[in-house]
């Protein structure tokens, strides 16, 4: 049974939530002549709010080991994200990588009878089997990426895509 999570003015519950990583190396595949790109996260909450009230928004972030003082951390806490750190790890003096497919998938079906609909902003092909299980019990999905960087597996599995482009980007800094 799919719970009812409409509010009072019967506007659907959004989660709304980011994987950072993946938007970051998305805006670089997608700017190539950009050295870092700068998200506006406000303009992407407003963009979910289309699909209903954003009752919570999460965004998984990589740090360095102990380093918890990024900008972007503040600029998403300041436009309403909880933020979830994951370090990288290291294998000797090798950056490992830090993947957060694993950590999104599982803060979203911990919460799924809490919401109607999940906005996904990511590109990765990783993300179907979640796409999917989220849609066989009643919510619906939508994908927030920029194309170049959107897997046609996932734009295919969820209702709908938004597109992200320059108008997402912060201007002049």
């Amino acid at each position: 049974m799919v719970a009812n999570t409409m509010n009072s003015e019967n506007r659907a519950s959004v989660l709304l939530v980011v994987d950072g990583p993946n938007l970051f190396h998305g805006g670089l595949d997608e700017f190539p002549d950009k050295s870092i790109v700068r998200v506006d996260f406000m303009r992407l909450r407003k963009r979910a709010e289309r699909y209903g009230d954003v009752d919570q928004a999460v965004a998984f972030v990589v740090t360095a080991p102990g380093d918890r003082s990024t900008g972007v951390i503040g600029a998403l806490k300041r436009c309403g994200f909880d933020v979830r750190h994951k370090e990288l790890s290291y294998h000797g003096n090798k950056v490992k990588g830090a993947n957060c497919e694993v950590d999104v998938s599982v803060e979203v079906m911990d919460c799924v009878d809490d919401y109607d609909r999940l906005v996904l902003v990511t590109g990765s092909r990783s993300y179907v089997p979640l796409v999917d299980r989220v849609k066989g019990l009643g919510k619906r999905v939508t994908v927030m990426m920029f194309s170049s960087a959107l897997s046609q597996d996932l734009a295919d599995m969820a209702d709908n895509v938004l597109p992200l482009g320059s108008s997402d980007l912060l201007q002049g800094r």
